[in-house]
């Protein structure tokens, strides 16, 4: 979750290219990490009913922490992306 903040933490008029570009992909790439860990959860617990015997996806408070901050940074991307566009 702290690199997820870095981009924003390190948002500085004095940063370079390299900097924000080094920042973009490390941010890019704890998104698809947490993406791929909350579907992989889901998948194999069920997301409200299971017959597995760990409980549903939705049953450890926790795991709505998870998918919160993925859902923030996948909508923060597709922001991003839009704005890059226009």
């Amino acid at each position: 979750a702290l690199t997820l903040a870095l981009p924003v933490a390190y948002d500085s008029p004095n940063a370079n290219g390299n900097e924000r570009d080094l920042l973009a992909t490390v941010n890019l790439l704890t998104v698809i990490v947490f993406t791929s860990e909350c579907f992989l959860k889901i998948i194999s617990r069920g997301l409200f009913f299971s017959s597995a015997p760990d409980a549903c996806y939705l049953r450890d408070p926790l795991n709505w922490l998870d998918l919160f901050v993925v859902c923030t940074s996948l909508f923060e991307l597709i922001v991003l992306r839009a704005g890059e566009e226009n």
